[in-house]
């Protein structure tokens, strides 16, 4: 398989700057040739369509007839991408294998944040060339490195540093190594080149207009509202979708996870397990049936600490695609198939460091030397220090005395311990204090706190909070709100190791809203996330929100039974816009002012997982937004109920990819399991496995209102289960003639199951069959295509 001209997408952002957007057809390229015998799924589908008289460029939406119907707001690339070429998502799996894995703690989530922000439409990589830290180092190479850089935050908020104070700091670091000073002094500057590149971010307007749009954003209820008002609030709000520059948000994220990664270098334990297949097997290949669920990484002790003396210079490009020009190809180091490069064998030292350039580096991998001593062999530092300055409060050591009036702690790192932390840490408070940064290293932590509804543990608004937690079994519990939020702003929750409890009631656990980017990584462990609404990976407008958890047997729960939200399509279920969700704004029936949807992705690295949720969940878009939810591998287990399950609504995009396992999924009522409404793509894709699916009304690859709904389950031996007696699913189109531009529009339905002897419910769809529906509509309608394919070993009946 080859690259053609027509898969390089060139998308324009709202500022006119032109981005070559290139990640698809890249991702493409990277798993071609591998050997004659593994052939991508997008060989199996061209085989099934040609079956059915079809060939992948039939079936597509032309992104110039969304702008019939709404033009307003920038747009995230992969929404275009996507619907020009919706089977392209069969080769996203290996994409986000390389992006998202968190291998080791000095990765961190910098992967992650640069190569996600490819489809907020401002890419930003710092660590593409040189040291994003260079400038940070350099600024902490004098005497008293903390001092110094404390001094510049009382210089930022206006105040001056006492020449007392500055002397209890030095005696607090009295004795303490001069390399733990220098990387504390290189995050606390990178905090404040945050502080400063936020503030241009929020420039446009005033402190005012922007209290109002957090007001807003946080979904506190304003009684004064009137509809004039809100309108002209919303108003505001679509400027500043185009005038907020995320990408200043995305570079300060970054930057900072490269100087808590190194910082982590001297706490942080390595374990030795081995490294995930890259990209996941069944891309690539035909697996045999069945889950492969990789293990939770043992939890670090954090008691028995051992230190990495030096520098490892964070590699948030290690897994990402490379730039145009210098994609591996088969056989080299960094293709998809090929072991990716190893630490090295001996820690690096002062005189052992990694260097970016491969020649550099081959000393320090071959090196037999004897690594230094430890600075701590057992016990965390003794020190600490506790001062206020005018960006908040700095605490570090092993005991805290928080406190967020006036402002939340600017910075707390805490050595070690069983820490309860039930005040407002991780969240900045603007217009004063943009940053706000917690790094726990040790112990089982209690992160609650349920009665500020101002956000919390890794919210960013109109700044940057972030909070890093590297081992023990904690617990988070809020409102809403946090958990990696952001609106206007970056939020990050980070951790590490442990078997850990996520608690929210909205707005919580990825989820960014109004031109923010959150995100909730969770490395290793069985897990169990819950909420009820708005979350676990969401994307408001402008936004990109993410849940990301490397492995384990983890639970998603999108709460269905205890109904406080009810969804206007069925009261008897809680409408839960979770799980990788991509929401805008509709207001059309309003005033004419709406907002596009954003991207909201929930990845899961593996283990045997359940989702459930109520309406609008589990990878879907609605108003012009982009859903995904991936699940790489395990017996999985999903229930929803209305627009779910890879679905859409109202030209948005929805994404359920899993791959290999033998997984479960139930959604009883409509749109679900591949369908698309309203000039929208609703695709649902299972990669291996023997799996069992249970649907109703529109599924299985349906289409409706010119939508477009496909189904791929590639391999397996599968049921099909229909729950009532609907017949519009198995490859089926509902033309739109009621007299709107939508019956110029060709939707489809297309139903594809690649391989397996199946079971079939009575009446539609068979195994080893192809079969088509051709719906009487006027003469004046474009007709749709609606079509199922069930091949057995390349035959068909």
């Amino acid at each position: 398989m080859r690259i053609r001209e027509g898969d390089m997408f060139e998308v324009t952002t709202n500022k006119g700057v032109r981005c070559a957007f290139f990640f698809l057809a890249a991702v493409v390229l990277m798993i071609q040739d591998r050997a004659a015998a593994q052939v991508s799924p997008l060989a199996d589908v061209d085989a099934a369509l040609k079956r059915a008289e079809l060939s992948r460029d039939d079936l597509r939406i032309d992104p110039a007839d969304l702008d019939l119907f709404d033009r307003q707001g920038p747009r995230s690339p992969l929404h275009a991408s996507i619907l020009a070429k919706p089977f392209n998502a069969l080769v996203l799996p290996g994409f986000l294998d390389e992006s998202l894995s968190i291998a080791e703690a000095s990765q961190v989530a910098s992967s992650a944040l640069a190569n996600l922000s490819r489809w907020h439409g401002r890419t930003v990589r710092r660590d593409l060339i040189g040291d994003p830290l260079d400038r940070a180092r350099k600024l902490a190479e004098g005497p008293d490195p903390v001092v110094a850089a404390i001094k510049r935050v009382y210089t930022i908020g206006g105040g001056t540093f006492a020449p007392d104070a500055q002397e209890k700091v030095k005696a607090d670091l009295a004795g303490s190594p001069l390399e733990l000073q220098q990387k504390i002094a290189v995050l606390i500057h990178v905090m404040c080149d945050a502080q400063e590149w936020t503030s241009l971010a929020c420039e446009p307007l005033s402190d005012t207009q922007w209290n109002e749009l957090l007001t807003t954003g946080r979904g506190v209820p304003d009684p004064g509202l009137t509809p004039m008002s809100e309108h002209r609030r919303r108003l505001m709000t679509a400027g500043a979708l185009n005038d907020f520059d995320t990408a200043l948000v995305i570079a300060s994220m970054q930057d900072v996870t490269f100087a808590v990664a190194d910082l982590a270098t001297l706490f942080v334990v390595q374990e030795e397990e081995p490294l995930p297949p890259q990209p996941s097997q069944p891309i690539v290949s035909r697996p045999p049936s069945g889950g492969v669920s990789r293990g939770a990484g043992a939890p670090i002790q954090p008691r028995e600490i051992t230190t990495i003396p030096g520098r490892v210079t964070p590699s948030g490009g290690a897994t990402a695609l490379p730039p145009t020009g210098h994609i591996p190809q088969p056989g080299q180091a960094g293709a998809p198939g090929q072991p990716r490069p190893q630490p090295n064998p001996a820690p690096p030292g002062p005189d052992n460091r990694v260097s970016k350039d491969p020649d550099k580096n081959q000393g320090a991998q071959n090196s037999s030397a004897p690594a230094p001593p430890p600075l701590y062999a057992k016990d965390a530092p003794k020190w600490s220090i506790d001062l206020m300055t005018p960006l908040g409060q700095i605490s570090i050591g092993a005991d805290h005395k928080l406190t967020d009036n006036p402002l939340p702690p600017f910075l707390v790192i805490d050595w070690t311990g069983d820490d309860a932390y039930a005040t407002r840490v991780a969240v900045n408070a603007a217009p004063k204090q943009r940053v706000s940064v917690l790094i726990d290293f040790g112990g089982n932590d209690s992160y609650v706190n349920t009665d500020d509804k101002l956000g919390n543990f890794g919210s960013g608004q109109c700044g940057v909070g972030m909070l890093f937690d590297f081992a023990g079994d904690d617990t988070y519990t809020i409102t809403q709100n946090g958990l990696g939020h952001a609106i206007f702003g970056g939020g990050l929750l980070y951790d590490h190791a442990g078997t850990d409890k996520y608690t929210a009631v909205e707005r919580a656990q990825g989820c960014a809203f109004t031109r923010g980017v959150a995100l909730l990584v969770d490395r290793s462990g069985k897990d169990v996330y819950q909420l009820f609404t708005v979350g676990q990976g969401y994307g408001g407008p402008g936004a990109l929100g993410a849940l990301i958890d490397g492995s384990g047997d983890d639970a998603y729960v999108a709460n269905d039974t205890d109904i406080r939200f009810p969804s206007p399509q069925s009261a008897e279920h809680n409408i839960s816009m979770a799980q990788g969700c991509g929401s805008g704004v509709r207001g059309d029936y309003l005033e004419g002012l709406s907002l596009p949807g954003g991207v909201g992705l929930l990845y899961d690295g593996g283990g045997k997982d359940t989702y459930t949720c109520g309406v609008f969940g589990q990878g879907v878009g609605y108003w012009f937004g982009v859903g995904v939810l991936y699940d790489r591998n395990g017996d999985d287990v999903y229930q929803g109920q209305w627009y779910a399950q890879g679905a859409s609504a109202h030209f948005a995009v929805g994404l359920l990819l899993d791959g290999e396992g033998n997984d479960t999924y139930a959604a009883s009522m409509n749109v679900t399991q591949g369908a698309g409404h309203d000039v929208g793509l609703g695709m649902f894709a299972d990669l291996a496995g023997d799996d069992r699916y249970t649907a109703g009304s529109l599924a299985w690859g349906a289409g409706n209102a010119a939508g477009i709904g496909i189904f791929v389950d590639r391999q397996g031996a599968d049921r099909y289960v229909l729950d009532g007696e609907a017949s519009n699913n198995f490859g089926y189109v509902t033309p739109d003639a009621s007299g709107s531009v939508r019956k110029t529009i060709l939707g489809a339905g297309v139903f594809l199951d690649l391989g397996g002897r199946d079971t079939y419910p009575t009446g539609r769809g068979g195994d080893n069959r192809v079969w088509a529906d051709k719906p009487a509509i006027p003469a004046d309608v474009f007709p749709g295509r609606a079509h199922g394919v069930d091949m057995e070993a390349g035959s068909y009946r």
